[in-house]
């Protein structure tokens, strides 16, 4: 998984070729700050060579890089985790396992919110008949189903999965994830699952503050606490059925049990 533990952000202003830049460059490493520090200050010079020589486009080659995310906590070892428990830009918790695959499913949106809502339960019904058809084409393959605020929500059950091989990204094409997340998960080595609601789906606005911002981390901690004050009495995640093969590897009962438990996927309540 490519979650880095430390950042570090080095910031420039210069005339480069006759044309002012504000240059921002970002620095990430699993060893201290003092070395994300030392990887942000490169990345700047790279950056600053980049427009000299008239390579303005390199500047913007951010999608190599992983997601800058603060760790909230691990699953397993540091050394080895099985998944990684961050923050997104949002201010949202999400769950990043290495191997234990995710697959979210959104539902074609309308502009009615009434029309949306009347039309949910065959919405529902066709996206779990793709996935039982799946399945029995399959027949090795199993998933633990949840409904969603969006859509559906699948857990694989039957073993672990690679997420960057191209058998991956078949299976997650055929269930209809979306595309985008599927290129996320291969450039970041790791599934993702959001753990508790968006923002805008309880009464606020998203985080104020981007990590790791230390400057701000006093208006990020106040956010963050209301944020998490409001989120307790909803519900990410509605657990429907299981489909298919049930295989007690320990790791993916330990993801269902974590997931499960911060989702409040086993008891009802709003979906957000």
């Amino acid at each position: 998984m490519r979650i880095p533990k430390h950042w570090a952000r080095e910031v420039d202003s210069r005339r480069i070729s006759g044309k002012w830049y504000r240059l921002v460059a970002w620095g990430y490493s699993d060893v201290s700050k003092e070395d994300a520090i030392g990887r942000a200050s490169l990345r700047l010079q790279q950056i600053i060579a980049a427009l000299s020589s008239g390579r303005e486009g390199d500047r913007y080659d951010y999608h190599a890089g992983p997601i800058r995310e603060e760790r909230i906590d691990v699953l397993g070892s540091e050394l080895a985790p099985e998944a990684v428990v961050t923050r997104n830009s949002y201010g949202s918790r999400v769950l990043n396992t290495e191997r234990v695959m995710f697959v979210d499913v959104d539902f074609p949106s309308v502009r009615s919110v009434l029309r949306w809502w009347r039309g949910r339960e065959a919405k529902v019904n066709k996206a779990i008949g793709v996935v039982e058809r799946f399945v029995a084409s399959n027949r090795s393959s199993g998933f633990r189903v949840y409904e969603t605020a969006a859509g559906l929500r699948l857990l694989a059950t039957d073993r672990l999965y690679d997420p960057s091989s191209a058998e991956t990204a078949r299976t997650l094409t055929e269930l209809g994830a979306d595309p985008l997340y599927q290129k996320l998960c291969n450039r970041q080595g790791c599934f993702r699952a959001r753990l508790s609601p968006k923002p805008w789906r309880i009464g606020l606005r998203r985080s104020p503050v981007r990590f790791p911002e230390a400057h701000t981390r006093e208006q990020q901690l106040r956010w963050c606490d209301e944020y998490e004050r409001r989120a307790r009495t909803f519900h990410v995640c509605r657990y429907l059925k299981t489909i298919g093969r049930e295989n007690r590897v320990p790791t993916i009962d330990r993801v269902v049990r974590l997931h499960d438990q911060e989702t409040k996927a086993l008891s009802s309540g709003p979906l957000a």
